[in-house]
């Protein structure tokens, strides 16, 4: 990998407006800063600012040329790579990408591409997020800048959450979880949302009888997978995450709603999870990522909902409880009834 970051580099130098020297002591001008960029100096402490800025060029520019040219470079690794790019301990300070971005002649299309990777086709929509965008995110992201790639890709995915959803403080609530097909029983049925944001969760009534749990869809393989762990391990570190611990709230309330292979199926069913993974696989990634979440506001609020539906719809819930557990036998009876109705008919016809 040295040898593919030193080419790369070179690459993204070639294409700069300045010699490699004032890329370097531009890098070097700005290490200081770099350092308080870690909470733990103690990592970047035994480098000397030559040795720190020599690293950031190359592992910086390799990173903003794999983002320009992905499709030229080692098509084989592309995904494992994706997935290096977005783990927490791997990031690169943004003020060093930033630095970099000066000295490339397209660094307006350098930047799109940045927000291409993180929501392809255009930016329509997201690897993570399934449903489209309203307007390009990344023309706001200059209003507050990232940390680094992985608050950018976190940042694409919820910066246009509503303020009420983030304001919202729910009351006391029980904690009591519901699987899928247990909220089925009752008649609250799952809806993969149309919010333009990851991490809407919401109960509101159906349509006709019952009601809905709404949940923002998502799409699950090797690389997204590690993509949401990560950001979840973000907000767990604490510091000036936006829009709190989004991402967290949403991850728990997905992983509350497995219990069982058959917990899956409706949630891929109603597409909110699609998944190249299989249904055992993907139960035991949420219940995994599950054990390690801590519960926030956005997940209390879920379960307020879900506890105030049950309270306030005590016969309904009961009354569809029952049928979905008894169908079988219901419709058996009925089927038998209606046998019996159209023997009473034929007697009483002679």
């Amino acid at each position: 990998m040295e040898e593919v970051k030193l080419a790369a580099a070179g690459r993204f130098v070639a294409k700069s407006e300045r010699p490699v020297e004032d890329v370097y002591f531009d890098l070097l001008s700005v290490v200081g800063d770099v350092r308080g960029c870690y909470a733990n100096e103690e990592k970047v402490r035994g480098f000397r600012d030559a040795d720190l800025a020599t690293m950031m060029l190359m592992d910086g520019c390799f990173l903003l040329q794999f983002m320009v040219d992905s499709k030229d470079m080692m098509l084989s690794s592309e995904y494992c790579i994706l997935k290096d790019t977005m783990l927490l301990e791997n990031q690169i300070p943004w003020l060093v990408l930033e630095t970099l971005m000066k000295f490339h002649c397209g660094r307006g299309r350098l930047c799109c591409q940045c927000g291409r990777q993180v929501l392809p086709q255009g930016g329509r929509r997201s690897l993570v997020f399934m449903s489209p965008m309203k307007r390009p995110w990344w023309q706001s992201y200059k209003a507050r800048k990232p940390a680094h790639l992985l608050d950018l890709l976190r940042f694409s995915q919820i910066w246009c959450m509503p303020q009420e959803h983030i304001d919202y403080m729910p009351g006391h609530v029980s904690l009591l979880s519901s699987s899928a097909v247990e909220l089925a029983q009752i008649g609250v049925n799952l809806r993969a949302s149309a919010a333009a944001w990851f991490g809407d969760m919401s109960v509101r009534k159906g349509r006709f009888w019952g009601g809905e749990l709404s949940l923002s869809p998502v799409f699950l393989n090797d690389v997204t997978a590690c993509w949401l762990v990560n950001m979840a391990a973000l907000e767990a570190a604490g510091g000036s995450v936006v829009y709190g611990p989004a991402v967290s709230s949403y991850l728990s309330a997905v992983a509350m709603l497995m219990d069982r292979e058959e917990d899956v199926h409706q949630l891929r069913g109603r597409r909110v999870v699609l998944s190249t993974f299989s249904n055992t696989e993907t139960l035991e990634f949420f219940k995994r990522i599950g054990q390690h979440l801590s519960f926030h506001g956005r997940y209390f609020a879920v379960l307020e909902q879900i506890e105030a539906y049950q309270r306030n719809r005590p016969v309904r819930t009961f009354l569809h409880k029952f049928v979905y557990n008894n169908y079988k036998v219901i419709g058996i009876i009925l089927s038998i009834a209606s046998v019996l109705v159209g023997i009473f008919k034929a007697l009483r016809g002679r």
